[in-house]
């Protein structure tokens, strides 16, 4: 089987994965009703990716790809296991609490963990085969999101309860399961860790080091002032809802999609900022600076304006393009990641890139939710982070030569 045909059979998966987690995502924010774990699934979804960090680097390290097969397989036994205890646990108004419910979000953060890893590890499997092939894998991911969000959205969805969307979830990720084993079968693809001499490396590796990590917070500001204060801001407007984690999404399977057939990267040259291409010969480039700061301009004019909050469509559009010039960012910066970690011959790059996201994530989540951050507080963080991003990508777009 050639990588071409298990790159589709990779966002195949993904598609089938992100369409049950979305279902399972958008159902389960307010399921739990213990004053302590509120938002539920959405609280799960980060804590969760973060326990993927953990696995990733504990269980998952110096293994070979065949041990990605099972994670997906994992998640889908996670998924059957939440429905027993939803089935055993809920309350007449369709919540669970009291031990049941902890025992439910325990184990909906390690659903989750293995959600994120069989996703992340799908992208990293294929991030040097080809600049379109991360936009691809990760665009059907969030297209099998916006589809279940949608639905629910839309009251469209044919399983009403959480229960019925928990064992489609586990079905879902049962296929996801089987297509990575198709799609795993001739590959290989493991990196080897570098070896550095007399435990000294020359000072290109130690400057191309020190890039990989800057790039990598990058990533992690982009995704705290973007996805995360959004979903707080979604949290802040329940009116709107998933309505906005339905915009975000769409945003960025838009701009996946559009990666896949043009491709995305992210090129240094002479000037501040390095610029994100369409194509691979380098094709027409987009500065980094404006992409990023058409997304902030937008999560600011989110927060700023309390008239924009009576229109349903302006909102929604202005979640729309955060979200898409962000992912476009993302797309490059994972590009230039990945490189990076080619060279430095570091093994799941990609896959601990996005884990450190989670990490970010879960701790921001939690900062803005539970100290009760209001809009203007939440503008204050997001300039803080953009500055600081700012200053990091100058330094990105400098030359590494040395000796």
């Amino acid at each position: 089987m050639n990588s071409r045909k298990s790159i589709v059979l990779a966002g195949l998966a993904n598609l089938f994965a992100a369409f049950g987690g979305g279902a399972v995502l958008g159902k389960g924010i307010n399921v739990i009703s213990l004053s302590f774990i509120q938002l539920g699934s959405l609280v799960a979804f980060f804590l969760g990716t973060a326990l993927g960090l953990f696995i990733l680097y504990g269980v998952l390290k110096g293994r070979g790809r065949g041990a990605d097969i099972w994670i997906a397989v994992l998640g889908s036994l996670s998924s059957v296991g939440l429905f027993c205890l939803y089935l055993f646990g809920q309350n007449s108004d369709g919540t669970i609490g009291g031990g049941i419910g902890i025992l439910f979000f325990l184990l909906l953060c390690v659903r989750f963990s293995f959600w994120f890893l069989s996703r992340v590890l799908r992208s990293d499997r294929f991030s040097l085969s080809s600049v379109r092939a991360i936009p691809f894998i990760e665009g059907l991911f969030h297209s099998g999101t916006i589809i279940s969000l949608g639905l629910i959205s839309a009251d469209l969805l044919p399983w009403k309860g959480l229960a019925s969307i928990l064992l489609v979830d586990g079905l879902a990720q049962g296929v996801a399961g089987g297509l990575d084993f198709i799609g795993l079968r001739r590959l290989n693809t493991s990196l080897k860790p570098v070896s550095e001499e007399n435990g000294k490396a020359p000072v290109r590796y130690q400057r191309q080091k020190a890039k990989f990590w800057m790039a990598v917070v990058v990533f992690c500001l982009a995704t705290v002032w973007c996805q995360v204060v959004l979903f707080h801001f979604a949290h802040l407007l329940p009116r709107f809802g998933t309505d906005i984690l339905a915009a975000f999404y769409l945003s960025v399977a838009v701009i996946g999609l559009i990666g896949a057939k043009a491709g995305i990267q992210w090129v240094n040259q002479k000037g501040l900022f390095s610029k994100i291409h369409f194509g691979e010969a380098p094709g027409y480039g987009v500065s980094s600076f404006a992409v990023i700061v058409i997304s902030v301009i937008c999560v600011l004019l989110l927060l700023w304006n309390d008239m924009l909050i009576s229109y349903y469509f302006a909102v929604l559009l202005l979640v729309f393009l955060a979200g898409f010039f962000y992912e476009f960012f993302s797309f490059g910066i994972l590009n230039y990641i990945s490189n990076l970690g080619k060279e430095l011959k570091v093994d799941r790059v990609v896959a601990k890139s996005f884990g450190y996201i989670a990490v970010a994530s879960a701790l921001s989540m939690v900062t803005l939710r539970y100290f009760e951050w209001t809009f203007d507080i939440s503008s204050v963080l997001v300039l803080i982070l953009f500055v600081v991003q700012i200053g990091l990508m100058f330094f990105l777009n400098r030359p590494s030569d040395g000796n």
